[in-house]
């Protein structure tokens, strides 16, 4: 039989919702994967799937909400993105 206990944490890593904003030719575009430029340590928890998973979600979210609403990336209600991503389950 497996058995399985919870690991705690030693470190949590948070990030900042700019992340997910990049400056091109004078222009804010919204990415959804690992480009992103880090400290070792923080680096370390960005590299993996399920962190990939929910950096993808947000940065997709945030792009339709630019969509929806006509504006900007930094535009973006990081309010509103934040109710979103937690009604569909995500982990913040």
């Amino acid at each position: 039989m497996l058995m399985y206990s919870l690991i705690q944490p030693v470190m949590v890593i948070s990030l900042p919702g700019q992340v997910h904003k990049l400056r091109s030719g004078g222009k804010v575009m919204v990415h959804a994967s690992r480009c992103i430029s880090a400290d070792h340590a923080a680096h370390s928890s960005l590299r993996v799937q399920p962190i990939v998973r929910a950096i993808g979600q947000a940065g997709g979210i945030a792009a339709a909400l630019c969509v929806k609403d006509k504006i900007k990336p930094e535009e973006v209600d990081t309010q509103e993105l934040r109710k979103l991503l937690l009604e569909q389950g995500a982990f913040i």
